[in-house]
């Protein structure tokens, strides 16, 4: 899937496609993140959980870069298992 980032922050990860923006104000967002999911792992499983579903609809959301920890390519395996989610 193309753009697809595992986005690393201090409370959790979240696999996401990225798209950089260009912000109108200094200080403004400058990334948005579509189809985000946070991802957890039990003995080696991932498990993706849709970020935000029980407060919006929304799936595109706009934040701010120096939120993130890092920013990661997914492994093979959580790439897939994205992909089977986001279909």
């Amino acid at each position: 899937m193309k753009n697809a980032k595992l986005l690393i922050f201090s409370d959790k990860l979240i696999i996401c496609r990225v798209n950089v923006l260009s912000p109108e104000d200094i200080g403004g967002p400058d990334m948005s993140m579509i189809d985000p999911f946070v991802v957890t792992t039990t003995d080696g499983e991932f498990y993706l959980r849709p970020w935000m579903t029980e407060y919006t609809a929304q799936t595109e959301f706009e934040i701010h870069s120096d939120k993130l920890l890092t920013m990661a390519e997914p492994t093979y395996k959580l790439l897939s298992k994205y992909e089977e989610v986001c279909k």
